[in-house]
């Protein structure tokens, strides 16, 4: 079984999606086809959850986040059910950040949700994501090199990455409080908007794998 990891946006509208995979729950981070942070952000075009498409063309001079889930990853339950993700999404949001949430799960499996079981999903979770990607067959999860959910990667308004793994270093202890720990995008976001170094560029990703 693979776990995938879904983190939703908040009550959006809907878009049909259906199904995911649970898999061997499990620490990433070997990696080695990840973009490389200083890349530009590779294009896609993805439907959103209102079944509107969208594509890093869209956000043109925005920082943007890119944050690969699945609802029934424990790794990614564990973050929105105690917020973390949440507060993190409204504070980046509120300063203009556009935080996209990508599922790669595809028809079947465990984590692909439609129409309404997906929209009751995202409003019990309550994410504040900008919106959701169905990326149901993973050709923009193999773009960016990512077989990890959660993965994040955080792009700067002239296209280039300059964040790309772990959302923050809890490893891959998933209990209560284990979380409270220095979160990487949002340090890295921080730095980058005040003109300093990012000191911590990449990670490696730990949850569940995205079957492909």
């Amino acid at each position: 079984m693979k776990k995938l990891t879904v983190i939703a946006i908040a009550a959006l509208l809907a878009i049909p999606l259906t199904g995911t995979t649970a898999t061997d729950f499990l620490g990433h981070g070997d990696n080695s086809e990840m973009i490389e942070v200083g890349k530009k952000a590779p294009g896609f075009d993805l439907p959103g959850v209102a079944g509107v498409n969208r594509s890093l063309d869209d956000f043109k001079g925005h920082y943007i986040v890119l944050e690969w889930v699945n609802l029934d990853c424990p790794v990614v339950a564990d973050y929105y059910e105690e917020g973390t993700v949440q507060d993190v999404q409204a504070s980046l949001k509120s300063d203009g950040v556009i935080w996209l949430s990508i599922c790669s799960a595809k028809p079947g499996q465990e984590g692909f949700y439609s129409g309404k079981d997906l929209r009751a999903r995202l409003a019990a979770i309550g994410s504040q994501a900008s919106d959701y990607l169905q990326d149901s067959y993973s050709k923009v999860a193999n773009k960016y090199g990512t077989d990890t959910a959660p993965t994040t990667f955080l792009i700067r308004p002239d296209g280039r990455i300059i964040y790309a793994g772990a959302f923050d270093d809890a490893g891959k202890t998933s209990t209560s409080g284990a979380r409270k720990q220095a979160n990487h995008l949002q340090t890295a976001y921080e730095a980058d908007r005040a003109g300093r170094k990012v000191e911590v560029t990449s990670t490696a990703p730990y949850g569940c794998e995205i079957e492909k």
